[in-house]
């Protein structure tokens, strides 16, 4: 199946969204039941990192305390620099899969 995309280039998988009885949970959304692990923090040289164990995930972060979005400005791409007292937040995605849950991490 193919994501719904937006005028603004985001992306929806099959199934995004509330309906009155909560997630749907049938046949239809039965390909999105595998859970991705949450991503992990790296500092090394000064740089954070953001790795998933998952293969093929990309990982979507902020650095300004907001919940990261599937945006392509909060795609990771490189190891970032942060000052003391941000929170990173990081979210990891794969199509097929269903999202990880939001990883944390405040630089001290």
């Amino acid at each position: 199946m193919q994501p719904y995309k937006d005028e603004s280039g985001n992306l929806y998988d099959f199934g995004f969204g509330l309906n009155w009885k909560g997630p749907i949970r049938d046949q239809r959304t039965a390909n999105y039941v595998n859970s991705i692990g949450r991503p992990a923090f790296i500092i090394q040289d000064g740089k954070i990192s953001i790795h998933s164990k998952t293969p093929g995930a990309v990982i979507y972060y902020t650095l300004n305390d907001s919940i990261p979005s599937f945006t392509t400005a909060n795609i990771y791409r490189a190891p970032i620099s942060a000052k003391k007292g941000q929170t990173i937040r990081a979210i990891a995605k794969k199509q097929g899969a269903n999202n990880s849950s939001i990883s944390e991490f405040q630089i001290k």
